[in-house]
């Protein structure tokens, strides 16, 4: 396959380095836009901006840890990996199923175990969340922790809230936690110390809305072939069928992996 016609469709990640691993200079990681666009024009090919927007994403994942620190840097790259061209004017929500496709060609390409920032974690839950999804499968199952945290409800007064990590036993409400001069140190008031002595706001019970466990065990059953996701009703199968989503692209993205690698292996000016 010449290199034109391959250049033309949205590439793998792993695709695209090879490509360029292959057929350009050593120093091409180092390069800016200009001059990627002036190798290729100079053999006769008319990159599209997405390919240079792909190679530079490449780059980025290759050269710098700004994508599993930063989710400025992150989602561009989320948006280039899937074939999507990086918008830099305003936030654009990938579906959590193109994260995951992201989140495993960077592991490919980097390979070396980086870990993710708590920031870029709860940007990853907080899009898991707003679709809808409660059960985060690999490779996003690290931000697993942040999509479904424990509630608590008190008995003293019904409040019910999130358990974050600096957790005291304590309800919110009847501590009266933000009702005094310095509210944002976070701890109880002087009167809410005495009523918590006497039993009122330490009372509560730990519970979450929606459980990944079951959803989990769902989806390993489908994918083990021991369970029909027909057989499911529901907001049940509305949660395993957005979790089954999200393995499914990431296959999918994997047998494009293979096709792509196989077309650059052979591929020519």
């Amino acid at each position: 396959m010449l290199i034109q016609d391959l250049v033309r469709r949205p590439l793998d990640p792993l695709a695209v380095r090879k490509l360029c691993d292959d057929h350009m200079p050593t120093d091409w990681l180092e390069w800016d836009r200009e001059a990627l666009q002036i190798f290729f024009v100079r053999r006769g090919v008319a990159v599209p901006e997405l390919f240079l927007d792909q190679v530079e994403a490449v780059q980025t994942v290759l050269l710098t840890e700004y994508p599993w620190n930063a989710f400025q840097a992150f989602l561009p790259v989320v948006q280039a990996f899937t074939g999507i061209r990086p918008n830099f004017s305003y936030l654009d929500e990938p579906r959590i199923a193109q994260v995951a496709v992201a989140v495993e060609e960077m592991t490919l390409l980097s390979s070396d175990g980086r870990e993710y920032s708590t920031e870029v974690v709860a940007f990853i839950a907080a899009l898991a969340k707003n679709q809808g999804v409660v059960y985060l499968p690999p490779p996003l199952d690290f931000a697993q922790w942040l999509v479904t945290p424990g509630y608590y409800r008190c008995s003293s007064c019904g409040h019910e809230d999130i358990v974050d990590d600096g957790d005291d036993g304590l309800c919110d409400v009847c501590s009266q936690r933000f009702n005094k001069p310095k509210a944002f140190d976070f701890k109880p008031s002087d009167i809410g110390l005495v009523r918590a002595s006497l039993g009122v706001g330490s009372n509560l019970t730990y519970f979450m809305k929606a459980d990944p466990v079951s959803i989990h065990q769902d989806v390993e059953r489908i994918l083990r072939g021991e369970l029909d996701e027909g057989d499911l009703t529901g907001y049940t199968k509305e949660l395993v069928s957005q979790s089954l989503l999200i393995v499914e692209a990431v296959e999918e993205a994997s047998k494009i992996r293979k096709d792509d690698l196989d077309d650059v292996a052979t591929a020519t000016w």
